[in-house]
Order: C-alpha cells, then sequence, then structure tokens
C-alpha cells in the first residue's frame, strides 16, 4: 500500500517557500456577516473565493517563510496537524494549477506538487467527473464590448425587463396550449439528419449570443471581460467568456443580475422562435425556429437555470444565499458527517462557517447528486433509444463518473488515509455495516402491491339517466329518500321542444280545418290532406314523447343516490347522462379497472387479494373479488376519468380529444364490489390495491430496470 506523501515527504513539502505572483490582488467580500476573500488575477481578469484561515495561510507565505513556519504560527500554540498539512498542501495544489503561485528555481517543488496531487486523487481519474471540454481562447473583447455598449444599454432599463417578463411569459402560455403540437413536430423533426444539421449550427448561435449576455452585464456596471474564445464541448464549437470578474462587484444583485442575463437571453430566443414558428408554414425556416426554441427553452429549464448543476443557475443561486463555494463545501459538509460522527474523527474540520448554511448544505449535496444522476440516465437512455452506441457509452460515463468513482475514493480513504491510522478498523467496521444493513435491506421480502384506478358500474336497471335533454327545473324527490318504480324523480324544461310542439299542434288544427272543408268539396284534395295530417299525428306524438321524457322517473325500487345535487338544478342535462343510481340495500356493483401493461403480469399470475376504496371516504376500504380479466391490451379506457387528462394514472394521446385513447396498451379487470350501506354514484373513480407475493427491493429495483430497459431499447 502507497503511504501519502504528507507522511514521506513532509520534511521537503514543508521546506516549500512559495509566494502569490505579483499580479494578483485582494479584496475583502462580506458573505452574511463572514469575511472571504477574493484573489483577482490580473493577468487572466479571473477571481478566486478563499475563507480567512487560507488568507491568512496565503498572506504569511511570502517567498522566505516556509510553509511548516507558517502552518507553525497560525496553529501555535500547539502543532499543526495532518488535517491542517493537507488542506494546506490542496490549497497550494490549487493555486499552482491556476498558476499562481511562485517558487524559487533549484527547488524541487513541481515533483513534490505532482506527486501530492497523484496521490491525494486529483489527477487523471478526477477528470472522468467531467465532460470532453476543451477551451480555446481567441480575443480581448474587452474594447469591442466597451465600444458597442451603448447599442445594448436600454436593454438594462426596468422597462426592457418589464417587456422581458410580458414576452416570456405569453410564449409559456402559448408553449401549453401548444403543448401537442410542439410534441408532434419534436417526434417528426428533432432527429432527422437535416435538422440535426441545423441544430449543430443552431446550438453554438445560441450559447454565443448566451455569452454575450454576460459579456454586456459585466460591461454595463463596470467589469472587464479579457477572454473570448471557442469550448469543444463533446466536439460542439460553443463560445465562452470568460466572466469571473462579476465576482468583485460587491453588490449581491449585480452579481445575481450577471448570472442571470444569458438565461434570460436564451428565454427570450426560445419565446422568439416559438413565435416564428407559430407563424411560418412547415420548411427549414420552422425547423430552425423550433431548435431555436428547444435550445434555449431546455437548457434555460434544465441546465443552465437550474442550481443544481453547476451552470449559471448555481451561481445565481450562491450570491443569493451569500454562500460562496456551495456545491463543494455541501460535499465537504457531508463528508464530515461522516468522518465526525460515523468515524469517531474529533478533529474533524467543518466546513461551516456563516450561521444557516447547515440546512443549505444539507439540502443543495443530496439534491444535486440526486438531479445529476437522474438526468444523466434520463438522457442516455434516451440517446441510447435512437443511438445505440453513443447513448451506451454516455451511460456507462455517468455511472462511472457519479457512481464508481465515488466508491473509489472511498475504497482509497478506508485504504490510505492517515487521519484513519489507529482508527481504521472502526473505518471498516462502519463500512461493513453499512453494506451488511444495505444488503439486509435488499434481500428482506417487503409486502408488493399494485395501485390501479377503476370506475363503479352498476346494472343498467339501478342507473338513472336523462330520457331527454333540457335543463333541470326541479327536484321532484330529495337526495336520500326511498322511491318506488316509476316514481317521477326530476322535472327538466327545454324551450325549444315545446316550440317545435306547439308549430305542430297549430299546424294540425290548420290541417284539420282544411280536412273538414276539403270533404266536402274535392275528395283528392281531402286524400292527401288526411295524408299529411296522419304523418303530423306521429310528428306530434313523438314530440309529445320526448315531452314526456322530460320528467325523469324511477327504473328500480330503493334509495335515491343524485349526483352532486347541490347543483343539479339548473344544470343543462344531454340525452342519455348520468343523474344518480337508486341504491337497493344488499345489491352488488362492478367496477373496470385498468392496469398498465408492465403490471399486468404479476396482476394476472400473482395476485393473492384485491382491495378497493372510494377516493375521499375514510374507512371505505373493503376486500373485493376479481371477476373477469381481458386476454389482451387494449389502447381505450372505460373512461375518461383515468386518463390523465382527468387526474387519471394512465397516460392518455393528446391527440384524442375524448381522452380515452392511450399512448401504451392496457389490461382491464372486472371486480365485484360486495353491497355497501353507501357508494358513490356508477361512473366515479374507485381505488384498487392488487396484493402481490412478498417481494425483495432488489428483485423489484431489477424488474423496473428490466422494463425501463425493455420499453426504451428493446434489449
Amino acid at each position: 500500500m502507497t503511504r501519502p506523501a504528507i507522511d514521506d515527504d513532509w520534511q521537503k513539502l514543508g521546506q516549500l517557500r512559495p509566494r502569490l505572483r505579483s499580479h494578483t490582488a485582494w479584496q475583502r467580500m462580506p458573505f452574511r456577516g463572514i469575511d472571504w476573500y477574493l484573489l483577482h488575477d490580473r493577468a487572466s481578469g479571473r477571481h478566486y473565493h478563499f475563507s480567512q484561515s487560507a488568507y491568512r495561510l496565503l498572506r504569511l507565505l511570502d517567498g522566505e517563510t516556509s510553509l511548516e513556519q507558517a502552518l507553525a504560527q497560525l496553529a501555535a500554540p500547539a502543532q499543526p496537524d495532518r488535517a491542517m498539512r493537507r488542506e494546506a498542501l490542496n490549497l497550494l495544489l490549487r493555486l499552482r494549477s491556476a498558476d499562481l503561485l511562485w517558487q524559487a528555481e533549484g527547488s524541487d517543488s513541481e515533483r513534490l506538487y505532482r506527486q501530492w496531487r497523484q496521490q491525494s486523487g486529483k489527477g487523471r481519474l478526477a477528470q472522468l467527473t467531467r465532460p470532453l471540454a476543451v477551451r480555446l481562447p481567441l480575443f480581448d473583447p474587452d474594447r469591442l464590448l466597451q465600444r458597442t455598449l451603448p447599442l445594448v444599454r436600454p436593454l438594462f432599463h426596468w422597462s426592457a425587463l418589464l417587456l422581458w417578463l410580458a414576452v416570456v411569459t405569453l410564449a409559456g402560455v402559448l408553449a401549453l396550449q401548444q403543448g401537442e403540437a410542439l410534441l408532434l413536430h419534436g417526434e417528426s423533426r428533432l432527429l432527422d439528419p437535416a435538422n440535426l444539421l441545423l441544430l449543430w449550427f443552431s446550438y453554438p448561435l445560441v450559447k454565443g449570443l448566451h455569452e454575450l449576455g454576460h459579456a454586456y452585464a459585466i460591461r454595463h456596471w463596470g467589469g472587464k471581460v479579457h477572454e473570448l474564445g471557442i469550448m469543444l464541448l463533446v466536439f460542439v464549437p460553443v463560445p465562452y467568456v470568460e466572466a469571473s470578474s462579476a465576482t468583485a462587484f460587491p453588490q449581491k444583485w449585480r452579481r445575481v443580475l450577471v448570472g442571470a442575463a444569458g438565461i434570460m437571453v436564451e428565454l427570450l430566443l426560445a419565446a422568439l422562435g416559438l413565435f416564428v414558428w407559430l407563424s411560418v408554414q412547415p420548411g427549414m425556416v420552422r425547423d430552425l425556429a423550433f431548435d431555436i426554441m428547444l435550445v434555449g427553452g431546455l437548457s434555460a429549464l434544465l441546465f443552465n437555470g437550474n442550481p443544481l448543476l453547476k451552470f449559471d443557475g448555481y451561481y445565481v443561486l450562491a450570491d443569493l444565499l451569500e454562500i460562496p463555494n456551495l456545491a463543494s463545501r455541501a460535499q465537504r459538509y457531508y463528508g464530515y458527517l461522516a468522518q465526525r460522527y460515523l468515524l469517531g474523527l474529533a478533529q474533524a474540520e467543518s466546513p461551516l462557517i456563516a450561521p444557516g448554511e447547515r440546512g443549505w448544505f444539507l439540502c443543495y449535496g443530496l439534491a444535486s447528486f440526486c438531479y445529476r444522476l437522474v438526468i444523466g440516465v434520463s438522457i442516455a437512455l434516451y440517446v441510447a433509444g435512437k443511438f445505440f452506441i453513443v447513448g451506451t457509452l454516455l451511460a456507462t460515463w455517468v455511472v462511472l463518473s457519479q457512481l464508481l468513482l465515488p466508491l473509489y475514493r472511498l475504497l482509497r480513504y478506508l485504504l490510505a488515509a492517515e487521519v484513519l491510522r489507529g482508527r481504521r478498523s472502526r473505518g471498516w467496521t462502519v463500512a461493513a455495516a453499512t453494506l451488511a444493513a444495505a444488503a439486509i435491506l435488499l434481500a428482506t421480502p417487503l409486502p408488493s402491491n399494485t395501485l390501479a384506478e377503476g370506475v363503479i358500474r352498476l346494472p343498467e336497471r339501478a342507473i338513472v339517466r336523462s330520457a331527454g335533454s333540457g335543463v333541470v327545473v326541479e327536484l321532484l324527490q330529495p337526495d336520500d329518500s326511498r322511491v318506488a318504480v316509476g316514481t317521477p324523480l326530476l322535472r327538466l324544461r327545454n324551450d325549444p321542444l315545446q316550440s317545435e310542439a306547439r308549430v305542430l299542434a297549430a299546424r294540425q288544427r290548420e290541417l284539420t280545418a282544411r280536412l273538414q272543408a276539403a270533404r266536402m268539396q274535392d275528395r283528392v284534395a281531402s286524400a292527401i290532406l288526411q295524408e299529411q295530417l296522419d304523418e303530423l299525428s306521429s310528428e306530434i306524438a313523438e314530440k309529445q314523447r320526448q315531452l314526456d321524457a322530460l320528467v325523469v322517473v324511477s327504473p328500480a325500487s330503493g334509495e335515491l343516490e343524485l349526483l352532486r345535487p347541490a347543483d343539479l338544478e339548473g344544470r343543462f342535462a344531454e340525452k342519455g347522462q348520468l343523474l344518480g343510481a337508486i341504491h337497493q340495500p344488499g345489491a352488488v356493483a362492478s367496477a373496470s379497472v385498468v392496469v398498465a401493461q408492465a403490471d399486468a403480469i404479476r396482476v394476472r399470475h400473482d395476485t393473492r387479494a384485491v382491495a378497493a376504496r372510494y377516493p375521499g371516504v375514510a374507512g371505505s376500504e373493503q376486500r373485493v373479488r376479481l371477476l373477469a380479466d381481458t386476454p389482451s391490451g387494449s389502447y381505450r379506457l372505460p373512461s375518461a376519468l383515468l386518463g390523465t387528462l382527468r387526474d387519471g394514472r394512465i397516460a392518455i394521446d393528446a391527440r384524442d380529444p375524448t381522452g380515452v385513447t392511450t399512448l401504451d396498451p392496457v389490461f382491464q379487470y372486472e371486480i365485484e364490489l360486495p353491497p355497501s350501506a353507501r357508494r358513490p354514484p356508477p361512473g366515479s373513480r374507485i381505488q384498487v390495491r392488487f396484493e402481490h407475493t412478498p417481494e425483495t427491493l432488489a428483485s423489484r429495483w431489477y424488474r423496473s430496470a428490466r422494463q425501463l430497459l425493455l420499453a426504451r431499447l428493446g434489449v
């Protein structure tokens, strides 16, 4: 086992006499009432945050004072420990990487720095945590920005902000309204070879304007931008500007607006792209507008504007919270908790500096890790569904960088960390206990259920439906009352129907009078009139039947259960519309339950029991009996109530206005509901639980992953 350089070479490392280069300068920056220090590299224009302890150490390193002497002064009257030495070496390594340290010629500093970098895990393996990105500086744009600044200065007025809000809000509303059309366009055109070429060109265009937003915001408030270049991000040329001078702005809101400027530009471009897409006919211009909208919108919402990834949104959040180095310090805080409370290292140093940071570290560290993992796997699966090899490589990189590399570092820490000397057995005990607990959790059978939804069905003879169309004008029987077969329940009014009946009655009287006159004079005419009168009488009889149907009668004997009786009066009822039900004590109802394809096999072959409950009705859960199931899948729901358009569980095809066509096959099951003193009316939603054989978490996760791969990749 290789021992750390901090033990083997400290006598040499401690004698290093570095100092900051002459082109650096310090600036004090208070955050949450605590002083931080900003180191300005005037040669590159970059800025770096340092805590008070790091600042004090660097001020002592003047090229004549050795590292060991500086640490001894800071630790006095005690002696510097290994943790203090390790932190100091990591600090010097960071400055060395940024070319901010000067070291006297003839020293062996380069070899020592390189050896410490390799043994502290900051070598080539650490590069796996970042995508392939190469920066190519081009020129200093500061003078050009200064000359063109008057052209864009009006954009930094509050009225421009209001206009931006109006445009982006309108675009957001239109995007929601046109969601179906946008989805169809993306499915049909996004991965077309010609469109991929447009996308390859539009991405740098959007990103270039994004970077100009940062640059002009910095110049507007007096900052400098001394570097503009091209970054090859996975071989795609993306413009960038060196915007770190904004970190020196003492006003928090200026730093926030500089960070948000690029996001605002992207959202504006996405809004304009949507407007063009809605205005032009299909073709290259429409495809380009869609690509700009996609790049600007998705980038702003999922990546650049998302604070869980270390892009613009992250720096905006860090400035709003006044927590410098939020991401790295959140990771260090989790490491501190593990060292202090799991490994029992009382000397572990907490990264907490100011009040209120603990909660943000806990929330941000966990949320950012989960989001990076989820978004990386999601993108990899999507790409693999279109380009299998590329997606597989991307998924491998995500797993390697987000899971395997941290595990490797943990193993290296347990094997070689000098802070565990004398406590290494406890570290292995904690690791073994954690693995054992995880294994027990994964291998313990737990209750396994499939949750589904259905709609209640009653025998047709027990359902109260409107036999005609009209407005409910009177409730003839109160809700919950007992009624007999044929009892009038409601009265509807249909003014057009009644007007038609009156017109027909008047026409009948007219034809009757004409018939009586014709019988005395013209037998042929009277025969024709008699035929017309007979036809009219049939029409009148039909109208009368429709008028009689405006009185809804009970189809059975029992207790009346009206559907929403409080607002029934005055509501228009279509012919055949469900108005309520007749509840008969001891009567048995059924429900049609829909199960997704992924759960259908378990429901069919491994169902031990079935339970159902009525949403919003406390204590309504009861055991039910499974009656039948459909042997094949279908793309139609028994009721739109079960689809996502009506807050159901099943994803429906947005192209179907009825809301009953599903995106994926579903299987339908019939269950028998036992007699109940009170149940919701037919057509209401019911929640069903299919209980299966207990299953381990490992088996459950494996099945879910397998189903995901089958659905996405067909493997």
